[in-house]
């Protein structure tokens, strides 16, 4: 029998190594594909209350094997909209092979005016071929997808300001 690995992620802060373990079907040898976090960054400030943000999607194999895939098998995605039902994707960033705590980065550069009512919701999500469990290949089974999204409201953005 495996024995199950232990996950960390960084956010932030260091997480003390005390009872933080992957979900129960994640193995030891097995990849375990998360969405860490959305960060947002002032790239460029053109008055008081507008500018220029980077938006970006974070993403790691917290698990202890590697991904091992195809290419255009999978891809993080970054969406905005004003709830989780009227989502737009703004950027895709495919990927392949991604090694045990190596992340995968998707951003996204916009307009950004502190003056509106309603700022979007941003949310980053991993997706996959809906055949990838099925393909014969192990290696590119993520262990655990209840962690393979992260939403974050955008008006935390104008806190940039």
């Amino acid at each position: 029998m495996k024995a199950k690995v232990f996950c960390f992620a960084l956010m932030g802060c260091l997480i003390p190594l005390t009872g933080l373990t992957c979900p129960e079907d994640c193995l030891e040898g097995q990849p375990n594909l998360t969405v860490l976090r959305i960060d947002f960054e002032l790239v460029e400030q053109t008055s008081e209350s507008t500018g220029t943000v980077r938006i970006t999607g974070v993403a790691e194999n917290t698990g202890s094997g590697v991904f091992d895939s195809s290419a255009g098998q999978q891809s993080l995605q970054l969406y905005s909209g004003q709830s989780l039902n009227s989502l737009t994707l703004l950027e895709t960033q495919e990927f392949v092979d991604v090694m045990p705590g190596e992340q995968i980065m998707v951003t996204h550069t916009m307009s950004w005016s502190t003056t509106d009512e309603f700022p979007p919701l941003f949310q980053a999500v991993l997706s996959y071929d809906p055949d990838i469990y099925i393909d014969g290949n192990d290696d590119n089974d993520d262990c655990a997808t209840s962690d393979n999204a992260v939403q974050r409201d955008g008006s935390e953005i104008n806190d940039l300001f």
